[in-house]
């Protein structure tokens, strides 16, 4: 269930214009789907919910999520398994060089590409189940949203 709420998020943000290369695989929190911070897990989940999505959208999104999630699924093992290998050449004992890690890499790079092929026909299926009224919507939000966030920023005294 939380691979879905967070590829429900993954879409939302992407048909709202949001959708960034490195939304998918480096998969930071765990077996998800994305690499960003949890508050804009939270935002998409609330923008999507926000559409006020039919029973039979929800249903069609369900099942455009889960039949992603499948296709998906065992190319997530293979990122996990080459992060832990990433991760025990990194603190191995001895010398590790470019060369040692490169073939790694590129494997992360190529299922990565894999990962976010399915995201993008996901996305693309989920905005083909939404009405022009609600893909207008979610434009919206995602202005306001990213409005909020730049407010956040400035009283923050992060970057701009």
């Amino acid at each position: 269930m939380r691979w879905y709420s967070m590829g429900l998020a993954s879409i939302a943000l992407a048909f709202a214009g949001t959708a960034s290369a490195q939304m998918m695989p480096g998969m930071g929190m765990g077996m998800g789907m994305m690499d960003m911070p949890m508050g804009h897990h939270l935002e998409a989940m609330e923008m999507l919910h926000g559409l006020d999505l039919t029973p039979d959208q929800r249903g069609h999104v369900h099942d455009i999520i889960h039949g992603a999630f499948d296709q998906a699924r065992p190319l997530l093992e293979k990122m996990r398994t080459l992060r832990g290998q990433l991760e025990d050449a990194m603190l191995a004992s001895g010398n590790v060089t470019e060369d040692q890690l490169k073939p790694l890499m590129q494997q992360k790079e190529q299922l990565r590409t894999q990962l976010d092929q399915i995201r993008l026909e996901a996305m693309l299926k989920v905005r083909a189940v939404l009405t022009p009224q609600q893909i207008a919507h979610a434009a919206e939000l995602h202005r306001k949203l990213a409005d909020l966030r730049a407010q956040e920023r400035a009283i923050l005294g992060g970057e701009e």
